[in-house]
């Protein structure tokens, strides 16, 4: 939040001493900084509001897309309730970075796309493709890495059109043209950066030293990557089915409409990268070709064509009474895996991976009420010895004009193994040490040592509070000035 915070209080980017990748282009943080300045709230309380309502906004034009193609306000809720419920989605759509942001300008492309298809915006040609034209700049401009993604799906839904309906859309090839025009052109003369990574990608790929890094890589990781692959998708046995229950209805069902078909063959399709292929269970592949993204940005279709699918279930079995103990084990599994799905993705944003240990990644309200104790009682700037987490906390590097941005930062030191806490603060984080343990950066980078509740320890925290120079203790955060021994 630092850096929002920065950009809030000078009224432009960050400098490059603070974060020189960020202050390229850091439209997360001018978004926050922009919200706060005008809704007059901090930076904090913004996010959490913000955040709401960009996650919203998808499940709404998802529900539009869903009315317009099934005109059943019924299956349009549903498929709004299995959108905002489902894993992929639910993982992405609280964090402002800037996948989010081409994602909600996909699906307005689509929607758009949609009603152009069904003749909705007849009279009004020109106003609509200047609308598109705005997306596909903003588009290309908040995220152009993901308008490989953006390119693949609308070329797979051209496709899906022209088989379905043995007929292209109309003005479709020159819209996508333009897209390409206006993407390419961004590559060349503003994202450079882009260019050279995919050369120096490129040239280690077809490198022979390269590519026996991968292969060796790969056939390494390739079975704990199947059975974590596997462990981590239970809920896509009862999503398959359903999706092909979709599918076929949607295929075999008369009045179902060309557009619904459309969605079920490009959804046939994607299922190539939704269903599990011993492709997939390749770690570094996936990371590679960044099949997770791909699956976000084709979510709407496979949902929808869920949906089709488990509403056309209900509506069946419901007339046969018989089978609705069985109808009711089978819903239940289906919520039981979607909330088991969503509580581990909840697990792994709220935990931190360091080899084989995972930590907490998160402070509790004691340790937060601490903190508000620190920035309001201890000079800004002062060395304060501690774990790990509070140091990225207040970790703020030097630049113009730091000391008169009223930001709280503190020189971060390590509390432990230092048995001399002279000229600063010390701040232990009591509760979380007995619960899990604390961690502290070393010299190499990525390495960390470990701090755990054993006896010698208890005793080094002992000391450190026999020393009578506490001057804040909760239980959950223990606070005191340094001292020399």
């Amino acid at each position: 939040m630092n850096l929002a915070e920065v950009t809030k209080i000078f009224g432009h980017i960050i400098p490059t001493e603070l974060d020189y990748d960020y202050s390229k282009f850091p439209l997360y943080h001018i978004y926050l900084a922009e919200s706060s300045l005008i809704s007059n709230i901090n930076v904090y309380l913004t996010h959490g509001v913000i955040s709401i309502i960009l996650s919203l906004l998808p499940i709404l034009i998802v529900y539009k897309i869903m009315e317009l193609i099934s005109h059943s306000t019924q299956m349009s809720l549903l498929c709004s309730l299995f959108f905002s419920f489902d894993p992929t989605i639910l993982s992405q759509e609280t964090n402002l970075i800037p996948l989010n942001f081409a994602f909600i300008g996909f699906i307005l492309i689509l929607y758009i796309l949609i009603k152009v298809y069904l003749s909705r915006y007849i009279g009004r040609k020109l106003e609509i493709q200047m609308l598109l034209i705005i997306l596909f700049f903003y588009t290309v401009i908040v995220h152009h890495v993901s308008i490989f993604i953006i390119f693949s799906l609308l070329f797979i839904l051209a496709i899906s059109v022209y088989i379905v309906t043995e007929n292209f859309p109309k003005n479709y090839t020159k819209m996508f043209f333009i897209f390409v025009t206006i993407t390419i052109s961004y590559w060349i003369f503003t994202s450079s950066d882009l260019i050279r990574l995919l050369n120096l990608i490129f040239s280690s790929a077809v490198s022979a030293e390269g590519l026996s890094i991968t292969i060796i890589t790969e056939t390494t990781t390739i079975a704990n990557s199947f059975l974590l692959f596997f462990s981590n998708h239970l809920d896509l046995p009862l999503y398959s089915l359903f999706i092909f229950i979709g599918i076929g209805i949607l295929y075999y069902k008369k009045n179902s409409g060309k557009l619904a078909v459309i969605f079920a063959f490009m959804t046939m399709i994607l299922l190539v990268f939704f269903i599990p292929t011993p492709i997939q269970t390749m770690y570094g592949v996936v990371s590679l070709l960044r099949i997770d993204r791909f699956i976000y940005f084709a979510m709407p279709f496979i949902i929808i064509t869920l949906t089709f699918g488990f509403f056309f279930f209900l509506q069946n079995v419901s007339q046969n009474k018989t089978i609705s103990v069985k109808i009711f084990i089978v819903i239940l599994i289906f919520t039981m895996s979607l909330i088991a799905q969503i509580t581990a993705n909840g697990g792994d944003c709220a935990q931190f991976r360091l080899g084989e240990e995972y930590l907490p990644q998160y402070f509790n309200n004691g340790e937060i009420s601490g903190f508000q104790f620190i920035q309001s009682n201890i000079p800004y700037g002062s060395q304060l010895y501690t774990d790990n987490n509070i140091q990225r906390l207040y970790a703020l590097p030097d630049f113009p004009g730091r000391r008169d941005s009223q930001l709280p930062y503190y020189e971060g030191q390590n509390f432990y193994p230092n048995y001399n806490l002279d000229n600063g603060y010390y701040a232990i984080r009591y509760n979380s040490y007995l619960e899990y343990g604390l961690f502290f950066p070393t010299q190499d980078e990525g390495k960390y040592t470990f701090f755990y509740p054993t006896n010698d320890n208890d005793n080094y925290i002992t000391a450190i509070e026999n020393k009578n120079t506490k001057i804040y203790d909760s239980n959950y955060i223990i606070i005191g000035e340094g001292y020399s021994t």
